[in-house]
């Protein structure tokens, strides 16, 4: 029983660790790209509508949004051949 409860209490440790890692993450792993990306992205918008307005690559744009899904800060969905994303609320 004792040992049970060391686990237990490593374990939820672990979550907490876990948990502020994340959040570490989140906030300190936003570049310029990502804030921008965030800021037109209230609406939904496609990789190539954002790298046309930031005068960006296409591949560079879609690697920062791959970040931000990463970090669960978009939402995706498909209409007809794009992908379209924007931010959550």
């Amino acid at each position: 029983m004792e040992n049970l409860q060391r686990i237990e209490a490593k374990l939820d440790a672990m979550d907490r660790k876990l948990n502020e890692v994340i959040l570490e993450l989140k906030t300190k792993k936003l570049r310029d790209i990502h804030l921008k990306i965030l800021d037109l992205a209230e609406s939904w918008v496609s990789t190539s509508d954002l790298s046309k307005v930031l005068h960006y690559r296409q591949e560079y744009i879609s690697r920062a949004m791959g970040d931000l899904r990463g970090m669960d800060l978009v939402e995706e969905r498909r209409d007809k051949k794009k992908i379209q994303y924007k931010k959550k609320s």
